[in-house]
């Protein structure tokens, strides 16, 4: 049967878009989101990220089954900072069929070159502070959050595709099963970091939540902005992120170091 690529046309097509990984990652690591915060996260009249950048969501139906998706996009806020048109692609989930990939890269791209865009990199939801990039090792291991999972031909598919690297992304985990084989020096250090420099540890509040977040936007702007991809936080920005972190609040482990 044909294969077609279409943008998402009304709520049914939504829904669809959003219902496709949890049927191809069904039995993975991979870990499923809040379907509600996906729902208010693709909305352009919740989503403030929208505010500076305009995207299409696409699906690829073969004989009327839906078998892959994706979003082209573009953002200000990166032409701005970055001085580029670049456009972006994200979203991208697939059945491990060889024509699919191509499709869905050709309907992004022919979207972001009638936008302006030179040139096209991904993926990204929508943007490098959220899930980027695709997994190409590491595959029995769950993600941590703002973090992807992807089957081990996703990669494949892409660089058949004539997709190619344009940067490595590098995970971090650390485990503590046993506090007692946790070196004492560790605890020293972290004694010393409020009595000789007065970095504290405190729990973050529900109600002051949007509040915090604008520390975390000014630190994390600093500390990142040299970093491949970055795009800023903007006032707009927190706020969408302040609403979707309070969807998953969690007083135990909501915690900012500060001094």
């Amino acid at each position: 049967m044909p294969l077609t690529v279409e943008p998402v046309r009304g709520g049914a097509d939504l829904r669809a878009f959003v219902d496709l990984p949890f049927r191809l990652h069904a039995g993975t690591p991979w870990v499923p989101p809040l379907r509600l915060e996906r729902y208010l996260y693709l909305s352009k009249r919740t989503n403030r990220w929208f505010e500076h950048a305009d995207a299409k969501l696409f699906l690829a139906r073969r004989d009327g089954r839906v078998v892959g998706r994706i979003s082209a996009q573009i953002d200000q806020a990166f032409w701005d900072h970055h001085g580029e048109p670049w456009g972006n692609f994200g979203f991208l989930e697939f059945e491990d069929d060889p024509e699919i990939v191509p499709a869905l890269l050709a309907a992004a791209e022919a979207w972001l070159r009638a936008k302006g865009a030179d040139r096209m990199t991904g993926p990204f939801d929508f943007t490098m502070n959220d899930e980027a990039g695709v997994l190409f090792e590491g595959f029995d291991r769950e993600p941590m959050i703002k973090q992807p999972w992807h089957p081990p031909y996703y990669v494949q598919r892409l660089e058949e595709a004539g997709m190619a690297k344009a940067v490595d992304l590098f995970m971090w985990e650390l485990q503590v099963a046993d506090r007692e084989k946790v070196l004492p020096i560790l605890f020293d250090l972290a004694e010393r970091c409020e009595r000789d420099h007065g970095v504290r540890i405190r729990k973050m509040s529900r109600r002051n939540l949007r509040k915090e977040l604008d520390l975390f936007g000014e630190t994390y702007n600093e500390a990142w902005k040299r970093n491949w991809g970055f795009v800023p936080y903007g006032e707009g920005d927190l706020d969408q992120y302040a609403q979707e972190l309070q969807l998953v609040y969690d007083r135990n482990w909501f915690m900012v170091a500060e001094s």
